[in-house]
């Protein structure tokens, strides 16, 4: 009877940490830019009331600030649940971000719980991609990614985890696979170099997301 007495003060003492579905806004996707002069965040999050067809499977919150940080905390005061980022799929990147910011910017997604897996990804304009509705299968962006690995060399190293570690061995001397969008397609243009601009790879046609 003691150690059952015992037991229960623990978990009273300790609280739970287990939150109910309904309660957060789930993220599928995070992006970053820098516009008029301020960082801007572009969050896309699981819509709840996804199985309706008429509904849009996600929407997507934009905030601003004087960094990264308080941009998603912008993002964050729009919302009437906390947002969790542990199902984030893809990390967008601006092409205006310079090395010190990307790694800003990378270092706070970790802080944020996305995953060490999600693809980091560079696309020239930000807003576009993520008012894509291809964007909303992350899964078939990551494909997309995967595919082109081999054909512009940049073998599929693109996880948050290997990008930070590239910023600190390598000194930013690497490339991200850089996303171009149209109406109904998304595909993977070259390769981004943050030291060299962008390499003169063109975009092969034939390895599309098309809606």
């Amino acid at each position: 009877m003691k150690k059952t007495v015992i037991i229960l003060c623990l978990l009273f003492l300790c609280g739970c940490s287990y939150t109910e579905p309904d309660a957060v806004f789930t993220v599928s996707a995070v992006g970053f830019s820098v516009e008029s002069g301020e960082t801007v965040a572009y969050v896309q999050f699981i819509n709840a009331s996804e199985k309706n067809s008429l509904v849009s499977p996600t929407f997507t919150v934009k905030g601003s600030g004087e960094d990264e940080k308080q941009a998603i905390d912008e993002v964050r005061a729009k919302l009437s649940k906390k947002p969790s980022f542990s199902h984030c799929r893809i990390i967008a990147v601006s092409n205006r971000l310079n090395l010190s910011d990307l790694g800003a910017v990378l270092g706070l997604c970790s802080d944020l719980g996305v995953p060490l897996r999600a693809p980091v990804v560079c696309c020239n304009n930000i807003n576009e991609l993520f008012n894509n509705e291809l964007l909303s299968s992350g899964q078939e962006i990551e494909g997309l990614i995967r595919q082109n690995a081999e054909y512009f060399g940049y073998g599929g190293h693109t996880a948050l985890f290997e990008i930070q570690t590239a910023l600190l061995v390598n000194e930013g001397k690497f490339g991200l696979p850089i996303l171009k969008t149209d109406r109904d397609s998304v595909f993977v243009e070259g390769l981004y170099y943050f030291t060299n601009g962008l390499a003169s790879i063109g975009g092969n046609q034939n390895d599309k997301v098309s809606g």
